[in-house]
């Protein structure tokens, strides 16, 4: 049971504390300098191909053309307003090479304070003795460090997510609320519904939380502070983009809940087993029951929060970043585990439980391949948005499957093959559910005569997405360049002209290693 006082710190807690920021800090910073924010090791050297999408949206403000992926075209394939806000000073003080350095800034940062946050709470539920392995659970979190490395607004996300557990974990124990505290959560409530479109959620969650405990009026504040801060994203969102949600809704989530479901099922039993969220879906579980062994028809609200996220994740069909959505559970999850152990008979075995959450959380450290740290890694789609740069006509329109780095290094116009920036696309019918890609149309691209078209490529020229040889080259499209994206080969880049190569050897080298082509129209 955590009590509402904070006990005296001792020294060594405070070393250990500061050692464990120190460390947390350094991982991440780490990370983002020799690991991967995606298992696809060819283009994810340098942040999350995501994370650049937003970047050119706020590039195109800073540019004076609005918010937007293309001049002109407004459709609204972020889903983070306010962290693009935060990034545009990074852009505009370190330009397009540094922006990502901006960004794992921010992050690290957001890190820090959630880590804190969480680890200030458990150290209330633990034992005198024990209390300096607080900070150390918490920031033994692989997931927290490819989060940071990513460039997304993840740890942003998680430090208010958390920030509001304290908050109204704090109401809830104490069975009132102060007057900071309420505007403490409304800030934070306008926060998490600008920093992400589906911030209400988290909102909503707490909303409920408070009511079911009669906490009423609580409830209410929140539920007015979150509903305004929607209702004024709704309000610019219709006005400037025409639609009720994002495109990126539309492209990732309009297909029947039958389909995403089940995916989203699937994708939980692989973060669960692969990506070290066992214990941490194990804590959440126990939590609830026993409130219910104790009487209580509601959990505390880390539980409560645990089981919504996951329910949510598991409704909108996962996540094509696998843990992204749940790497704040990481955090509440660990403690809400110490914590149960500390208020049972389990107390002795405290020591025991906390090495097995650091070793079962590092586990992915092995065997996932965004964790394969060297020095020579590449980026191959940074490496071929500055090549188009140089090398693309003037006024080029290019259609890509990856359209964050690539249009964002080239500068060119942009088709987004899959449609988190093409309202067309996005709004389609759905036949299929692979999140974040099922919404793609070969004909529709070729229909609007992009100059390039970029896209993975097998051996015998099919390229993905439908875009099989047949009908590309009768859309009159010819082979251009061939881009090396081996991911077993971390430090080589190379880009080949495709007019230099002798038709029959193409084959043998996409088998090589050049698996990724670009188009463009016969002359």
């Amino acid at each position: 049971m955590v009590t509402e006082s904070a006990p005296a710190w001792s020294r060594g807690e405070r070393i250990s504390w500061a050692l464990a920021g120190i460390a947390l800090a350094a991982v991440c910073i780490a990370h983002a300098s020799f690991g991967y924010s995606h298992s696809d090791l060819s283009g994810h050297a340098l942040g999350s191909d995501d994370a650049f999408i937003s970047f050119r949206y706020a590039e195109r403000l800073l540019a004076g053309d609005g918010l937007v992926f293309n001049a002109g075209e407004r459709v609204e394939g972020f889903t983070n307003l306010g962290y693009l806000l935060l990034c545009v000073p990074g852009l505009a003080l370190l330009g397009r090479d540094g922006v990502i350095v901006w960004a794992v800034g921010l992050n690290v940062l957001a890190a820090l304070g959630a880590a804190g946050l969480v680890a200030s709470w458990l150290r209330r539920a633990l034992p005198a003795h024990l209390r300096s392995i607080a900070p150390w659970v918490v920031a033994i979190q692989p997931a927290l460090w490819i989060a940071v490395a990513s460039g997304l607004e993840t740890p942003v996300v998680v430090l208010l997510q958390i920030a509001l557990w304290r908050l109204v974990d704090g109401v809830a124990e104490r069975d009132r609320a102060r007057p900071l505290e309420l505007v403490a959560m409304a800030v934070i409530a306008i926060g998490a519904v600008l920093v992400r479109a589906d911030g209400f959620i988290g909102v909503g969650i707490a909303v409920v939380f408070l009511a079911l405990r009669r906490h009423f009026g609580v409830a209410g504040a929140l539920a007015t502070a979150g509903a305004l801060a929607f209702a004024a994203v709704l309000a610019f969102r219709l006005s400037y983009y025409g639609d009720v949600l994002p495109n990126t809704y539309y492209a990732k989530v309009s297909a029947p809940f039958w389909m995403r479901v089940p995916a989203g099922l699937v994708q939980l039993g692989i973060v669960a087993t692969q990506q070290g969220f066992a214990l941490e879906l194990v804590a959440i579980g126990a939590a609830w029951i026993l409130a219910r062994r104790g009487g209580r028809l509601v959990p505390s609200y880390a539980a409560f929060l645990g089981a919504g996220v996951v329910a949510y994740w598991v409704w909108v069909g996962g996540d094509v970043f696998q843990e992204r959505f749940l790497v704040g559970l990481y955090l509440v999850g660990s403690a809400l585990a110490l914590s149960i152990a500390a208020s049972t008979s389990l107390a002795r075995w405290i020591p025991a439980i906390a090495g097995a959450l650091v070793v079962v959380q590092l586990l992915p450290c092995v065997f996932d391949l965004r964790f394969r740290y060297t020095t020579t890694r590449t980026d191959r789609w940074v490496a071929l948005g500055r090549h188009l740069a140089e090398h693309a006509p003037g006024g080029a329109t290019i259609a890509v499957d990856a359209a964050g780095k690539i249009p964002f290094f080239s500068g060119l116009r942009a088709i987004d093959m899959l449609g988190l920036n093409d309202r067309e696309l996005a709004h389609r019918e759905r036949t299929r559910f692979d999140v974040g890609h099922d919404a793609y149309d070969p004909d529709y691209v070729l229909g609007r005569r992009p100059d390039l078209v970029a896209c993975w490529i097998e051996p015998d020229l099919d390229m993905f997405y439908g875009l099989d040889r047949a009908r590309w080259e009768g859309a009159g499209y010819r082979l251009r360049w061939l881009v090396f994206a081996d991911e077993n080969d971390h430090g080589r880049t190379e880009i080949l002209d495709a007019r230099e190569v002798p038709e029959a050897l193409v084959p043998a080298l996409i088998r090589a290693g050049f698996r990724y082509a670009v188009l463009d129209r016969a002359e």
